[in-house]
């Protein structure tokens, strides 16, 4: 009778540690899937990966990344897109299920500090934007023609800029949501996606 209650504990011990290592293996699927959109600039398909409570906006990124609607030049966001996201390399470290059921992916992330480029242009874009909006309404540019000076001054500030590569770490919370993973957007993952660093 000892033995079929010793063999049935070491059954239960076992099933739930390949349990574990199978909701351990599924979310790190999913963040290798996550990251490849982003590698091949899918973005509003990685997008999907996402939980998309309280995700944090940025006017200024949005405009850098470009936007399909309008007909205006888009060569300098595209290359923007690719610095950051195209280029970017990411190793995972380690995962482990914390108490509330959540997968913690720690995972490396290299990719260039877009910080500097992305402040000069800012700093340009403003000026030519509040200028546009001092004019009178029949002399002002259409938001077209601002996103096409946009993306002229995205990619002189690229060509004249001297990128850096930066390596960071943090951890990937993920959740079950409807019985799928998805990735909650912290901040620090949030910073790598914006300007490709933490230290801002």
């Amino acid at each position: 009778m000892r033995k079929i209650i010793k063999l049935a504990s070491i059954i239960m011990i076992a099933s739930m540690l390949l349990m574990g290592c199978s909701k351990i293996e599924s979310a790190e699927s999913v963040v290798n899937e996550f990251f490849s959109k982003i590698q091949n600039i899918k973005i509003d398909e990685a997008d999907e990966y996402i939980i998309k409570e309280d995700m944090p906006k940025d006017a200024e990124l949005e405009l850098i990344q470009g936007n399909d609607e309008g007909n205006y030049e888009k060569d300098g966001y595209e290359k923007f897109s690719k610095l950051l996201y195209g280029d970017l390399k990411y190793s995972i470290i380690s995962s482990k299920e914390n108490s509330d059921g959540d997968v913690i992916v720690t995972t490396e992330i290299e990719t260039y500090n877009m910080l500097s480029a992305i402040d000069k242009f800012i700093e340009r874009y403003t000026q030519v934007d509040y200028e546009n909006y001092q004019k009178e309404e029949n002399e002002k540019i259409s938001q077209n023609d601002l996103k096409s000076i946009g993306n002229h001054i995205i990619k002189d500030v690229l060509n004249n800029e001297e990128l850096v590569r930066e390596k960071n770490t943090i951890d990937i919370t993920l959740k079950r949501k409807l019985g799928v993973w998805k990735i909650e957007m912290s901040e620090p993952l949030f910073r790598i996606f914006s300007v490709g660093t933490l230290s801002y």
